[in-house]
């Protein structure tokens, strides 16, 4: 790593003398007391010491990554850098590691003495009962540690990308230091790692597709595959910054994993019991809501640009197709694949037919319900792309934001009280109404949209793009 420049700064910058000699007397003192404080203090420093691990690694890792482009611009460094011969995939892995580097010195002296813990007290002291010891330690300490550190490179890694995401969206000249990596990481964090401390009497098998796996092997493969997308999340972004083309095959790739993941995990079993729909039916529901989950995360991540739009038309029209796809947006791409999903469900549920039932137990329309969901979701689309191509599209997300609001919330709970129900298909997707009235009103929306949003387009860039 040292012949990294990136890397080699933030070594110089963040690890002194200072630091290399007060952290282990601190941490040194701190296990030693209560390592003696208690009866089972052997315990106590195994827990301890892990928790300090991802504390400091992981959530204040994660702050240092989300803040160091942030800060950099600030400090007007950043447009420097990207002006240096550094390539986007030093670049990355210098700002992810080189930004974290005095986190990870605390934390791995804690790490350490979790190690050193576990390989020296006996293990009938750490666990008494063997029905109580930790599934993230039935397998040695080796696994166990591939797993934490696997969890605070994660949370670091987002970290990064959403500091990436602050700079793109212009946060960083309205924020000093921003903590929605802290926010994130105390949300995700322990959905990831406590379940790894459950007895090993609560373990059970994962099953995937047809095939049966350990919980712990399946997780921490699980979370080393999406911690390689997020590293090429910040990869394909550093790219950007660094003015340089993606492929457009990452992002599709990517679309392609979440939906062939998520889909193996409903079993034929409970599928059946919930609902009658045909098992395949039911697997293709999950990723084609997904997949409109996805159009709208990238929705709010990406920001639109008519430049960019009418770029990729001039590309297109000069037939640099090769160019042209590099171009296209993620959002669009995504939308792409929601519609795909969709027709595949149609089509599915036409051949094997099924019932769909909600929580309720009340019978729903399949086709009308995922033709209402999209439809309304063009009508976002446009919605958003609307207030991009304003003269002012820095409070486009935001205005966006409030009319969702409104449309998806206050009016269909206005409608509640005054008992006017009926007129929910106008403003949510509603599968127990007829068809014809579930998909009309969104598909008139969406048209009347799109046509306000082109205009607006060719207003401001021009009728042929």
């Amino acid at each position: 790593m040292l012949p990294n420049p990136e890397f080699q700064r933030n070594l110089w910058l963040e690890i002194t003398p200072h630091r290399l000699v007060a952290t282990p007397l601190i941490f040194g003192g701190v296990y030693y007391l209560i390592l003696f404080f208690g009866e089972h203090g052997d315990q106590a420093l195994l827990l301890t010491s892990l928790w300090m691990f991802i504390l400091f690694a992981g959530l204040w890792g994660a702050y240092q990554t989300e803040n160091a482009l942030v800060t950099e611009i600030q400090n007007k460094t950043w447009p420097l850098q990207r002006l240096t011969s550094i390539n986007p995939w030093t670049m990355t892995w210098g700002k992810l590691f080189g930004s974290t580097l005095f986190a990870w010195y605390v934390g791995l002296w804690s790490l350490g003495v979790f190690v050193v813990t576990w390989l020296l007290a006996p293990e009938i002291n750490l666990f008494p009962r063997a029905d109580r010891k930790w599934i993230m330690l039935s397998h040695g300490i080796g696994p166990a540690v591939l797993f934490v550190v696997g969890a605070v490179v994660s949370i670091q890694a987002l970290g990064l990308l959403l500091g990436m995401w602050q700079l793109n969206n212009k946060f960083s000249k309205t924020k000093r230091r921003s903590g929605l990596s802290l926010m994130l990481g105390l949300f995700l964090l322990p959905g990831v790692i406590i379940p790894a401390f459950e007895p090993i009497k609560w373990s059970k098998a994962v099953h995937w597709y047809q095939w049966q796996f350990n919980e712990f092997w399946f997780g921490l493969a699980t979370l080393y595959l999406f911690l390689g997308w997020l590293v090429a999340g910040i990869y394909m972004q550093m790219r950007r910054e660094l003015q340089v083309s993606n492929p457009p095959w990452v992002w599709k790739a990517f679309l392609v994993f979440v939906l062939v993941y998520a889909m193996g995990f409903p079993q034929a079993e409970d599928i059946i019991s919930l609902n009658g729909l045909n098992f395949w039916v039911a697997r293709l529901l999950l990723g084609w809501a997904l997949m409109v989950g996805l159009t709208y995360v990238i929705l709010f991540w990406e920001r639109p640009d008519g430049v960019d739009i009418r770029r990729l038309f001039h590309l297109w029209r000069t037939h640099r197709i090769r160019d042209a796809l590099c171009e296209i947006p993620r959002w669009l791409v995504a939308s792409v694949m929601a519609w795909g999903t969709a027709v595949g469900l149609m089509s599915l549920h036409l051949v094997f037919g099924g019932t769909f039932l909600s929580g309720d137990g009340d019978v729903l329309n399949l086709y009308g319900l995922v033709t209402a969901v999209m439809c309304f979701m063009m009508r976002d689309i446009a919605l958003l792309l609307y207030f991009y191509f304003s003269d002012k599209p820095q409070r486009a997300l935001g205005t966006a934001v409030v009319y969702w609001a409104v449309l998806y919330g206050l009016i269909p709970k206005l409608l509640e009280v005054v008992w006017m129900d009926t007129l929910n298909p106008l403003f949510l997707p509603d599968g127990s109404v007829h068809p014809a009235y579930a998909i009309v009103p969104p598909l008139l929306q969406a048209g009347l949209m799109w046509r306000y949003t082109i205009h607006r387009w060719r207003t401001r860039f021009g009728a042929n793009g």
